[in-house]
């Protein structure tokens, strides 16, 4: 079987059967579509077997957010866009752009700063901006919600756009939308009320699939979708309780409360949470609804248990060969962490810079 014929046949195996045919955790990847289906069976399959290394921690300035794309870990800061070798952690390019987030993908780039989002297609170099603070960007395709609460959709592929309104609600602040979540042809859409919305196909008829009511996102800082649309947000801590609160809803998804949350990123079928005392979960929910999951803290796991200001601020990940690498950002301190799985250890050193 040709090279070429079999790496087709991975990516059909990995598009039937991984979460949203396997394109998240192939763009945070250096690895071909068979690397990446057997990195998916690691994360189901094995969880109870994962063993956690610092590799390597950076001091940083005023970093605001950090994200994977392919074999970078691009580090936004309020003076550049720093991109790093996920591998060797070694600078490759800096973009002189003062920013509040910057992601991209191979033929789309979204600045935002404290007030503009702009979406700047690769090939042609033609950009657009809106008002707005939250967008989405998965494969070439960035969504994007502006000040009016219209969801705009920008597509490029083979160096074709579109640009399109394709939602907009209706209402006062509790009618905000505070996140986006896509799977495969559908878009779902988080309101501060807890209302969730569904669009699918081409005609873009959005109907209501999940009444949340409740009233703690109104208190929340935190909120995110993952896997269609389970939801998962932050709420005050109150007497010390740190525990998470799984609720199943009528539509089998879950409402996850979360003390003291501070971040949160899916990836694929996996749930990473970060929190305010440097504790960090991950979360696998299996079809069978049978959830799987781990938890360290970054103070434990380096060779310096006292790091000043722990609160974890975003976290990210790229699959390697037989590995994950998660990168853990704090307000002083980015660290690259790698996750591997029984008889599977790395004999990479750690290092601080």
């Amino acid at each position: 079987m040709g090279q070429s014929q079999g790496g087709a046949l991975w990516q059909k195996l990995a598009e039937l059967g991984m979460y949203n045919k396997g394109i998240t955790l192939k763009e945070k990847s250096t690895l071909n579509w068979r690397g990446v289906y057997f990195n998916s069976l690691l994360w189901l399959d094995h969880m109870d077997t994962i063993n956690v290394k610092l590799v390597k921690s950076i001091k940083i300035h005023c970093v605001r957010n950090i994200h994977v794309y392919k074999d970078n870990i691009i580090v936004v800061s309020v003076s550049d866009v720093k991109f790093y070798n996920v591998h060797t952690f070694e600078v490759t390019k800096i973009l002189r752009k003062s920013c509040t987030d910057y992601q991209e993908s191979d033929h789309i780039t979204v600045e935002h700063n404290e007030k503009y989002l702009f979406v700047r297609l690769k090939h042609n170099s033609t950009a657009v901006s809106f008002t707005g603070h939250i967008f989405k960007l998965i494969n070439d395709c960035c969504y994007i919600v502006d000040d009016k609460c219209v969801l705009w959709r920008i597509i490029c592929c083979d160096n074709k756009n579109e640009i399109k309104s394709i939602l907009r609600i209706h209402g006062g602040s509790e009618s905000i939308i505070t996140d986006i979540n896509i799977y495969e042809n559908d878009v779902f859409v988080l309101l501060r009320n807890g209302i969730i919305y569904r669009g699918t196909g081409s005609c873009w008829d959005f109907e209501v699939v999940c009444d949340l009511n409740t009233s703690d996102f109104y208190k929340s800082s935190v909120f995110s979708m993952y896997q269609m649309f389970n939801v998962v947000y932050s709420v005050p801590m109150q007497n010390g309780s740190t525990s998470e609160s799984d609720d199943f809803s009528k539509t089998d998804e879950i409402l996850m409360a979360c003390p003291g949350l501070s971040c949160a990123t899916p990836h694929g079928e996996i749930l990473f949470l970060g929190y305010e005392d440097g504790k960090i979960v991950i979360r696998v929910r299996k079809k069978s609804r049978e959830i799987s999951h781990m938890k360290f803290n970054i103070r434990d796991i380096g060779d310096n248990p006292i790091i000043e200001h722990a609160a974890i601020e975003a976290i990210d990940v790229c699959e390697v060969n037989d590995a994950h690498y998660l990168f853990v950002l704090t307000k002083f301190k980015i660290f690259k962490v790698i996750l591997t799985h029984a008889n599977n250890h790395s004999e990479i050193g750690v290092n601080e810079t």
